[in-house]
């Protein structure tokens, strides 16, 4: 039993909310048209909610508040219609006002006292850490997509994740310097020229904090989970930007904290839209956990497996896909005792088996600076449904590669599969980058889980070292989460690199990097599962059929430049929304880069964002261009803003920087 549908949506424009400080944040309320009061469900978000958030969070808010919740969509500070400055991401001021604005909602005389939140991405972060303060009234969450470690999410391996970076600094850096809603009193532009004035790029803090630091710890739930009391529900997806964060949260979280985990096959796209497929309803799921947490209605949530993940198997790669092979597996808990950890070596003759009774034997081979672009993956955080991994078999061509004999049976791999190398460098800077690939009878090679680790943080994520050239040394580090079945007749294969372009930021140096096999010195260590791993029956609802709007991707071509020799990458999306009638927003943004393969030192990469409004017959642009790029020595920085208003310059401001490179 659920809510049904039952009431109208009647809708209260910029409801100012204060904080500790006296900043007010600004909010849409979607209400029912009743006087009875009602739960909440709140959605923080920096993505501007009279717009952007129109498309995206009002009709998940709108589909509860017709079964008897109000909705709050919740500009956070410094950005849409929300007062004060935004300098950087993931702040402890954010989850602070998020704490400040659950108790203000609680008592409003249209709000029952219980409180939830949601989102996907980062109001999902936003979820978990004011969570982590315990808001007396905020009785549970749902995070969608949204990471634990801010450090390992931006530096994974200690690594710069500053391909999607780049982009997404340009895209926030024109939404934060766009107008507010506008009102009669004239609030709008006061807030408006605070955030001109005040605001600045996100990436500055990013190219500043290259390695852990209690800054970064500010957006990590991962540190919080002594004071975590919140009833939560984890929705994540395997082909999202954040595909270890769910199953790790689920993890640390302590015993009493009712929890629930839902892991499908998504990218960073909500699951009853999701790319690839199958599908769910999953608002219906969410309805049912509301009516459990803030009506008290029984509705068998808390009686089922509390962990429903997808099972994925072999698919020929593209870069879209609408299904994925696979099947929902549901467990009572993580399983530990049915793991059982099984080492693949890696050997000199390249196989990958069970033994190796070899002597210390090194394995070269030349640093090329350009592998990984047919991994992809750089538009996963922006919610395209197009990223998916090509056919590795280009990037195997500059990768030692090991390889299993045809597997006898199905393998069925359940966790973070890790890997122990003994490594040497003739670069005192050095990252190692292990792809974990299925391959299929016909020689197609699938990219299943990757990871990396920069060996300067071989001791320490805080306190990095230069290696030692041709010094030999032993790391080891874990490979993405995966649910994953390996299948008669396929190959396992390890293909090892020390770049993931234009994932992660080239390390500076030309190199020749060895890989020691024998004396069990390399190894693959898979997490297979050994209990039933058969399919289990769920009871999830199929979504209603949609019309398939075009991809907002509109181009992306992967280049060779022969005369200079570098190889980069091209894209553009794009998309328009109706916010009311007579009133559009649209954006455009495009991004390219560059790795220079005889010094990789040379990278460039650069982007543009325009954010067009038509609200009330004015037109307004909020244009942002971002490129970084870097030498063997520092990282440099150029932002440059320009909001043109019915035609005209209204505003303009540029940012020029230079950040030492701190072992990266």
């Amino acid at each position: 039993m659920t809510s049904k549908k039952k009431y109208k949506v009647k809708t209260k424009k910029n409801v100012l909310i204060p904080t500790r400080d006296g900043t007010k944040l600004a909010a849409d309320i979607y209400m029912p048209d009743s006087p009875e009061k009602f739960p909440v469900i709140i959605e923080y978000v920096p993505y501007r909610k009279d717009d952007l958030e129109v498309a995206y969070s009002v009709p998940r808010l709108e589909y509860f508040v017709e079964r008897g919740y109000i909705g709050v969509l919740l500009d956070i500070r410094g950005t849409g219609s929300s007062e004060g400055l935004t300098n950087r991401m993931m702040r402890k001021q954010e989850w602070e006002d998020g704490y400040d604005a659950v108790e203000w909602i609680a008592k409003q005389d249209w709000c029952d006292g219980k409180i939830g939140m949601t989102g996907l991405s980062y109001p999902g972060y936003a979820s978990y850490l004011v969570a982590a303060r315990n808001p007396p009234h905020l009785k549970a969450v749902i995070p969608m997509y949204a990471g634990d470690d801010f450090v390992d999410d931006n530096f994974p391996g200690g690594n710069p994740r500053f391909g999607f970076r780049v982009m997404y600094n340009s895209m926030m850096t024109s939404l934060n310097a766009s107008p507010p809603s506008m009102d009669s009193s004239g609030r709008w532009l006061e807030v408006w020229k605070e955030h001109l004035e005040d605001n600045v790029p996100w990436m500055i803090h990013f190219l500043e904090k290259q390695i852990d630091n209690e800054e970064h710890r500010e957006g990590s739930v991962k540190y919080q989970y002594d004071n975590y009391k919140i009833p939560t529900f984890i929705i994540g997806g395997w082909h999202d930007l954040f595909k270890n964060a769910p199953l790790s949260i689920y993890s640390g979280l302590k015993p009493d904290v009712p929890k629930k985990l839902l892991m499908g096959p998504w990218m960073h796209i909500a699951p009853a839209d999701a790319f690839p497929g199958p599908r769910i309803d999953h608002e219906y799921e969410c309805l049912r956990w509301w009516d459990y947490w803030l009506k008290g209605i029984n509705t068998g949530i808390m009686e089922e497996p509390p962990i429903t993940i997808f099972v994925r198997k072999y698919n020929e790669p593209k870069s879209k896909r609408k299904i994925e092979n696979g099947y929902w597996k549901t467990f009572t808990e993580l399983p530990k005792n049915t793991i059982q950890e099984e080492c693949y070596y890696l050997n000199s003759d390249f196989s990958l088996n069970k033994k190796s009774n070899e002597e210390n034997i090194g394995i070269n081979y030349k640093y090329k600076p350009s592998v990984g672009l047919n991994s992809l993956g750089t538009l996963t955080g922006l919610g395209c449904d197009i990223g998916l991994p090509l056919d590795q078999k280009e990037d195997e061509a500059y990768s030692l590669s090991f390889t299993s004999n045809k597997l006898e049976k199905d393998l069925n791999v359940f966790g973070f599969p890790k890997v122990s190398l003994a490594i040497s460098s003739t670069a005192e800077v050095s990252s190692f980058i292990v792809r974990l690939c299925d391959v299929a009878p016909d020689n197609t090679v699938s990219l299943v889980s990757v990871g990396s680790l920069n060996a300067t943080r071989r001791e320490s994520k805080s306190k990095p070292t230069p290696l030692e050239k041709n010094k030999q040394y032993a790391i080891t580090f874990d490979l993405n989460a995966i649910a994953y079945v390996f299948e008669k007749n396929h190959n396992i294969r390890v293909d090892i690199s020390s770049s993931d372009f234009p994932e992660l930021w080239p390390t500076p140096e030309s190199a020749i990097n060895t890989i020691y096999s024998g004396n069990l010195n390399s190894k693959l260590i898979l997490p297979i599962f050994k209990g039933d791993f058969s399919e289990s029956i769920t009871h999830f609802k199929t979504p209603p059929e949609k019309n398939e709007e075009p991809s907002s991707v509109k181009k992306w071509n992967l280049i060779k430049d022969i005369i200079n020799n570098k190889t980069g990458f091209e894209f553009e999306y794009g998309d328009s929304i109706e916010i009311e009638k007579n009133s559009y927003f649209s954006y455009l943004g495009c991004m390219s880069g560059y790795v220079n393969e005889e010094d990789p030192s040379d990278v460039s990469m650069e982007s543009t964002y325009k954010a067009i409004f038509e609200v009330n017959f004015s037109t307004v642009e909020a244009e942002s261009k971002t490129k970084v790029t870097s030498d063997s020595n520092a990282y440099y920085l150029y932002t440059s803003l320009n909001v043109i208003q019915n035609g005209k310059p209204y505003y303009n401001k540029t940012w020029l920087k230079t950040f030492p490179r701190v072992l990266t």
